[in-house]
């Protein structure tokens, strides 16, 4: 008997000590870079002219690409170029106080859900501005302004399909709007950069250093890291916002103040482009910290890692348009001029 009992004491400390370790275990982030089974490489194809200016922003319109950078022409907000050939075709948004007018701004939604439109916005105002795009064949841009509820406190804004609009890193970490802009849900989730790590300190590395873009169709959005690289997807549904995945490419450093420490961080993406099928990025997926970027990465909407473009150039603004067959990218040339093209996908 006292051996039957002494065998079950040990019995039960192994278990324990079984279950220990698996907790031990589920406690731990595995940051692991992503491998990429297909990769290809791609001619990149120069479109007109160097740029004043790098843009903050692009999308394709029909035959034309719409930027926002600094102009040394004209002092508008907006230029319009054609996708084809480069050839500069106008420039639209002024920036001032008057009602059609923006005085510092940083938020940009592109829609073409209500008619293809950038709606824009103002930090700390609560004047939005939507600019029809629809009629740039005939050179004309309309501009129409209306009052918010309150003023805009997020600095990246996007829509959400035809249905919402995500305002990010503003009094909450994302807040849901329906399509009239009433805020419907907030969400202040922040995955883990680390086992332990200071709340307030991640929280502010997360501000610091995220890029936010939106799956088209309004079901998904995801943020991703530029320093220690981090991809977070959220889904959207019922009007809620719910964490989805994480994936973990390398551990972030940051100081306590949450300011990423470039120098000794991966660097992560430059720029992202999702679409319904996959979130295209500017990053090489490797530890260089400082090295050229001349890959596209493509990823699934599980974060998994899918296909790799090499276009050779350095890249810093992507945007993809799956329906052409083609992705635009902004890239410095060895002279140190900004410049722009297209790949095949």
């Amino acid at each position: 008997m006292e051996k039957f009992y002494r065998f079950g004491s040990i019995l039960c400390s192994l278990l324990v000590g079984c279950l220990w370790s698996c907790q031990q275990k589920s406690a731990t982030i595995e940051y692991r870079l992503p491998a990429f089974k297909e990769v290809v490489t791609r001619s990149l194809t120069p479109i007109g002219d160097t740029l004043d200016d790098l843009p903050s922003y692009l999308e394709v319109v029909g035959d034309y690409i719409v930027m926002q950078h600094r102009s040394l022409s004209n002092e508008q907000l907006f230029h319009v170029y054609n996708r084809h050939t480069g050839e500069y075709v106008r420039s639209f948004g002024q920036q001032g106080r008057a009602a059609e007018e923006l005085l510092l701004p940083v938020n940009y939604a592109f829609s073409d859900t209500a008619g293809t439109a950038i709606v824009a916005g103002t930090l700390n105002d609560n004047k939005l501005l939507t600019f029809r795009l629809d009629s740039l064949a005939d050179n004309r841009v309309s501009v129409h302004s209306r009052k918010l509820a309150e003023p805009m406190s997020f600095i990246h804004f996007f829509r959400l399909g035809a249905d919402h609009y995500l305002g990010a890193y503003g009094r909450f970490r994302f807040t849901l709007y329906d399509a009239r802009l009433n805020p419907v849900d907030t969400c202040d989730y922040y995955s883990e950069t680390w086992k332990g790590a200071e709340p307030e300190a991640m929280k502010d590395y997360y501000f610091y250093a995220s890029a936010c873009e939106a799956k088209p169709d309004g079901t998904k959005f995801m943020n991703f890291t530029i320093a220690g690289p981090i991809l977070e997807i959220f889904d959207v549904k019922d009007n809620r916002i719910e964490p989805a995945v994480t994936r973990y490419f390398a551990k972030p450093v940051y100081k306590e103040s949450g300011i990423p420490e470039w120098d000794k961080n991966v660097s992560g993406a430059r720029s992202s482009c999702p679409t319904d099928a996959y979130i295209y990025a500017l990053w090489n997926g490797t530890e260089e910290e400082h090295a050229k970027v001349d890959k596209v990465s493509v990823f699934d909407w599980e974060g998994r890692p899918v296909k790799q473009y090499v276009l050779g150039e350095n890249l810093l603004r992507l945007v993809i348009k799956e329906e052409l067959g083609k992705g635009y990218v902004v890239y410095v040339d060895d002279e140190f001029q900004y410049r722009w093209g297209s790949f095949d996908l």
